[in-house]
């Protein structure tokens, strides 16, 4: 009868959430994979990776993308254990590389049902009755913020690792002898990061918070019992952290990925993004006859429910009264039961961490502090566990109030404040979960990469006269390069992302561009070049070590930038279709025609004009070159212009000329700052007034020659004598080679000892 009264609930619970999740996902349930929930960016490549690494890769290297180097399986976001997982099945079982994408949407199913029955365990290891904690579990995972991720970011998902790990050092902090559990979490937790980095550090943080906080309730118990706490959250954070980036400095040999990525103050939680509502009716309503507030990016979104921001307002409320009545040491020794008060004040504070404090106090100069722990740049995702234990928190308020109005006699009223605290957080969690999943329902028949519609695109080649064993790679135009957090040349549109991943999935040719995350600054800056000016010999050649052409596959409809038609000029055309065209472009190409313009130059040097230094191909009334040399000129060497922050001024002077001018300088690539410079104009009247602010990122160059990349721009200046000011502006800018020179100039200069040729701000080596 015992065993029983606890199987019961279980299967209640799980009739329930199985009701939930059908009325939800429909459909899906029966044909995970005919389903894309993310049918482009990150949705599109996070199916494709592991798929394509099931299917043709093994151990640490990805070689679907990056080509000719490929990717560490850790910043594809292919959930490396998973695919390791599924890919020693293909080998040795049966092939599974075809359902990849159902296999992906049935496990983030499967882990909200795993994470109610976790949970419910949770509840009830916190006395909450069995009849109140099945609902309580199925309200807490249907309101979960991880549900954001279904459409695209699919590891970061499962939203099984929070409570798992609560549960866990709950166990642990009440076992007799805590180190085997330590140690078991520890592994634990280096393997959640093989399914995603962020699951290792945001479960570290709440297991070391968890041991940091009871280490601090234990300071009366004993030396020994409060050194053994602190000594054991240092072991959680430390531990897993220091394992993982031991496998990751085994396998991964990349030394130059982006030390610092862009979006630790961006990326962010706020007060609202977590107790008010962010999506829905709720949120329309707020906005329109409340608050105002800007709405934060979907990464800091991690809304608790209109329920916990009632009990979070009370609890408040109750701490302050005890604060004005003297009371304090009742304001941090609550009654929680069990270990649910450590648990609760590691919520806090990855809570406030989320927010970004205390950085946003006037500390920001700590973030560069953080070392390693800078990669995690997404701070709002810590907010997740606090959500899950403010969450249970709140459960366990409402009933322990109810429980005693019960006790005065007032139980219609417990009953009440029970039944309308669940009814609204059904209506909530229903709300949050149907505008998901109603998303991905959409997405039927989607799977281009191997559902049951798709076409076999190697199978289309062939009889089209296209071998793909002719060819060692794919490069679609517009190309796309993501991940080097310096360099995004252009947005592609979804069409060529989805084109070409079905075509190297289908095909095992690599793409030679990439969209990953922290990809090596070097191997970026190479892949980007190969659609730079054709002046620029493409350094890839030298780490091509295949010779036979490339697989241009080009989407007619989309405009293609200069470098891409450049490009393309080139290509020889093998098939058109209405949305695509597919050329072969041999690797000769790569070489540009740096040689032609010294052949050119050659024969024409002597009826050059000359202009200081510069020989250019006519008389021009107004230019500007600085190379920033006090002494003999030494481009790219030890002498260039930089300012530690802020502004670096390129021209403050007076607008001497009003026909169209080219503008272009040379900045070195910092890794250690998120971005690129920009370069400003900015155009003022003599009494102040500004009249054009044109500007540009050096974010969309494709002008790369290792250290350096180009920055240009084309402006019309409006009047002789208005103030012109040119300026490129950024953290820790270094410049060299800045030249002004009219529109469709020639310019050209020796430098010294005749090795190199400068072109209009392009050094050819002769």
């Amino acid at each position: 009868m015992h065993i029983l009264k606890r199987v019961l609930p279980v299967i209640l619970l799980l009739i329930i959430g199985y009701a939930v999740l059908r009325d939800s996902f429909g459909r899906i349930l029966d044909y995970p994979n005919e389903y894309c929930f993310g049918g482009s960016g990150d949705g599109l490549k996070n199916y494709f990776t592991p798929a394509f690494y099931i299917r043709y890769d093994s151990g640490w290297h990805f070689s679907g993308m990056n080509h000719p180097y490929g990717e560490h399986v850790a910043f594809t976001d292919n959930q490396p254990l998973l695919a390791f997982a599924l890919s020693w099945i293909e080998r040795h079982i049966t092939p599974v590389s075809h359902h990849t994408v159902g296999i992906i949407n049935y496990l983030m199913i499967l882990s909200l049902v795993i994470c109610m029955l976790l949970m419910y365990q949770l509840a009830r290891k916190a006395g909450l009755p069995a009849w109140y904690a099945v609902p309580v579990a199925v309200l807490i995972t249907m309101l979960s913020p991880q549900i954001h991720r279904l459409t695209g970011h699919y590891a970061l998902m499962y939203p099984v690792f929070i409570p798992l790990t609560w549960l866990c050092v709950w166990h642990t902090a009440e076992a007799r002898r805590p180190w085997p559990g330590v140690a078991g979490m520890v592994v634990m937790m280096v393997a959640f990061g093989l399914i995603h980095p962020y699951h290792l550090m945001t479960t570290a943080l709440f297991a070391g918070g968890f041991w940091l906080v009871r280490a601090w309730t234990l300071r009366r118990a004993g030396r020994l019992a409060w050194g053994r706490a602190l000594g054991i959250s240092l072991i959680m954070v430390a531990g897993p952290v220091l394992l993982f980036q031991g496998i990751m400095g085994l396998t991964d040999p990349i030394q130059d990925r982006p030390e610092n990525p862009f979006g630790f103050f961006t990326y962010r939680a706020y007060w609202h993004s977590v107790f008010l509502p962010v999506q829905g009716p709720m949120a329309d309503a707020w906005r329109r006859f409340a608050w105002k507030w800007i709405v934060p990016d979907m990464e800091g979104f991690s809304y608790t429910g209109l329920v916990v921001t009632v009990v979070a307002v009370l609890s408040i409320v109750r701490m302050v009264r005890y604060v004005r009545a003297g009371h304090y040491g009742r304001v941090l020794h609550t009654a929680l039961p069990g270990q649910m008060g450590p648990a609760l004040g590691a919520g806090i504070l990855l809570l406030l961490l989320s927010m970004a404090w205390p950085f946003t106090m006037g500390l920001q100069g700590l973030v560069d502090l953080l070392g390693p722990l800078r990669q995690f740049r997404s701070l709002g995702r810590f907010a997740w566990v606090f959500y899950y234990v403010g969450a249970l928190y709140a459960a366990w308020y409402l009933y322990v109030a109810g429980r005693r109005l019960r006790m005065k006699g007032l139980g219609s009223y417990a009953w009440a404040i029970w039944g309308v605290a669940l009814v609204f957080w059904t209506w909530e969690g229903q709300i949050h979960l149907k505008l998901h999943t109603q998303a991905a329902q959409k997405t039927r028949d989607t799977n281009v990469i191997n559902g049951k519609k798709a076409y076999d695109s190697g199978a289309w080649m062939l009889a089209n006269g296209i071998n793909p064993r002719d060819y060692q790679a794919i490069l679609p135009l517009p190309v796309f390069n993501i991940g080097s957090e310096k360099f995004i040349p252009q947005f592609h549109t979804p069409d060529i992302l989805r084109q070409a991943i079905k075509v190297s999935y289908d095909t095992g040719l690599p793409m030679l561009c990439g969209a990953m995350s922290r990809t090596s600054l070097h191997q970026a800056g190479n892949l980007i070049q190969v659609t730079g000016d054709m002046l620029l010999r493409r350094a890839i050649l030298d780490d091509l070590q295949d010779r036979r052409p490339l697989l241009v596959l080009r989407q007619n409809a989309t405009p293609m930038g200069w470098g891409d038609q450049a490009l393309l000029a080139y290509a020889r055309l093998l098939v058109r279709t209405e949305a695509f065209s597919w050329y072969a472009l041999d690797l000769s190409v790569l070489e540009g025609t740096r040689q032609e313009v010294l052949t050119a130059f050659e024969a024409r040097k002597d009826s050059l004009y000359p202009a200081g230094p510069l020989l250019v191909n006519h008389p021009v009334n107004w230019y500007i070159f600085d190379g920033f040399d006090s002494g003999p000129l030494s481009v790219f060497g030890a002498e260039t212009r930089r300012a530690p922050a802020g502004k670096l001024v390129l021209y403050d002077g007076p607008v001497q000329d009003t026909s169209a001018l080219d503008l272009s300088v040379w900045t070195r690539i910092n890794r250690k700052v998120p971005g690129m410079p920009a370069l400003y104009v900015r155009e003022y009247t003599p009494d102040g007034a500004q009249v054009q602010a044109p500007d540009v990122s050096g974010m969309f160059t494709t002008n790369i020659v290792g250290e350096w990349a180009r920055i240009a721009q084309t402006i019309q200046p409006r009047t002789p004598g208005n103030r012109l000011l040119i300026y490129l502006e950024d953290h820790d800018i270094e410049a060299e080679s800045f030249l002004l020179m009219p529109t469709r100039t020639q310019t050209y200069m020796r430098m010294p000892g005749d090795t190199v040729l400068m072109y209009n701000n392009f050094y050819l080596a002769r």
